[in-house]
């Protein structure tokens, strides 16, 4: 059953490392935020969640998704695991599955403590206004649903680099062009899934909104989700492992 193959794939990942990162990125993140809202007198919420899903949507989030994806693995690419895995009698789609799981279970995670992180360091910065209840609660849907198509990339990509390290610069190398890709009209942008929860996840009336058309996102995300999605799964399927 599929439930046994989560519970051993449970037992594979380093769960102290995952949870430094996603708490310690989360800290950074209101961090940088806060310090970027230094000159303001008096920090609002709606500003202080401005800055903060600014630099969170834009690079910790899609960094993050890498990150998890590549530990996920990193059990598998070490000491002809893969090898030891496809001779067992189960069908490899399961455990395919097993992984897609952790990793939105982990990128759910990731999204709760990004919230507590908001909430913690505005009450500690005083900040003042009316609590953004309504904008989270949307911020988070948009955000899992715009990180699909990148988890479908990703595990497609993952399968093929063995090294962590050579995964580590290759998922920053699809970070860093969103500083240029997000300043651009959605229509064009959002082809590059590493920018999408930028598109989605930044208010609409804020000085760093971008330029969005749902009417054409939505549908590129689609295209690419079931793009990606289909290329990672047969690549998981078909790919002879040594």
């Amino acid at each position: 059953m599929l439930s046994n193959f989560i519970r051993a794939e449970q037992m594979k990942i380093p769960w102290l490392l995952v949870i430094i990162l996603l708490i310690g990125s989360g800290i950074i993140n209101s961090t940088v935020a806060i310090i970027t809202l230094t000159t303001h007198q008096a920090i609002t919420w709606i500003d202080f969640y401005t800055y903060s899903v600014n630099f969170y949507a834009m690079f910790f989030f899609p960094l993050l998704t890498g990150i998890i994806i590549s530990l996920l693995f990193k059990f598998e690419h070490s000491g002809g695991n893969w090898k030891l895995l496809f001779t067992a009698p189960f069908a490899r789609k399961k455990l395919y599955l097993t992984k897609v799981f952790w990793v939105f279970f982990l990128l759910f995670f990731y999204q709760c403590i990004f919230i507590l992180c908001f909430y913690s360091t505005g009450k500690l910065m005083n900040a003042t206004g009316i609590f953004p209840t309504e904008l989270l609660i949307k911020s988070f849907i948009l955000g899992m649903i715009s990180i699909v198509p990148l988890v479908a990339l990703q595990l497609g990509i993952v399968i093929y680099i063995k090294n962590f390290a050579t995964s580590l610069v290759f998922i920053i190398g699809m970070i860093v062009p969103n500083i240029v890709i997000t300043g651009l009209p959605s229509i064009i942008g959002s082809w590059f899934p590493s920018a999408l929860p930028f598109y989605l996840m930044m208010p609409d009336d804020s000085p760093f909104s971008p330029r969005v058309d749902l009417y054409n996102l939505y549908p590129i995300l689609i295209i690419t989700f079931i793009i990606y999605g289909l290329w990672s799964y047969q690549s998981f399927i078909k790919k002879e492992w040594s």
